[in-house]
């Protein structure tokens, strides 16, 4: 009984002793890479934004999110998809279009079935779709309709 006793206590404060192990060992080159990726994305703060993305993300990258804030209202909402089969690109391009009011939608390689299923289901007000991609050929947005035609024309 003891033992047991004994070893619950060794157990218990191993669990306990593991993950400050971890951040000690941890947060010194976390917080170090974090240093070095700000420091080589603003160049010391001389770069503006565009320049520093254009940089990180690549100038096609940066081009195609500008014509999308050219396209959609900063009010307007839109619907974003996920333009990689297993990718989260979308968190970058939500990113990048802010302030503009984002609603999920799903992955590019969805059944069409359900993506147009999906797409009459949603608020009808929401008129533009955001293709995201880090890739070639970069994000793009369409109208609702001709994100439904593309839709269907997949096999």
């Amino acid at each position: 009984m003891k033992v047991l006793a004994a070893l619950r206590l060794v157990v218990g404060a191993a669990g306990l002793a593991a993950p400050l192990i971890f951040a000690a060992t941890r947060i010194g080159p976390t917080l170090d890479e974090s240093h070095r990726r700000v420091r080589n994305i603003s160049r010391d703060g001389r770069d503006d934004y565009k320049k520093a993305l254009g940089r990180y993300r690549g100038e096609s990258y940066v081009a195609a999110i500008e014509r999308i804030k050219e396209t959609i209202p900063e009010k307007e909402p839109y619907l974003v998809v996920e333009g990689v089969a297993d990718g989260n690109d979308s968190y970058f391009a939500r990113f990048d279009l802010a302030p503009r009011p984002s609603i999920w939608f799903g992955r590019i390689n969805e059944t069409p079935a359900i993506a147009l299923a999906r797409l009459k289901s949603l608020a009808p007000e929401v008129k533009w779709v955001v293709i995201a991609r880090l890739t070639e050929p970069g994000p793009e947005a369409m109208t609702r309709e001709e994100f439904a035609h593309l839709v269907e024309k997949t096999p």
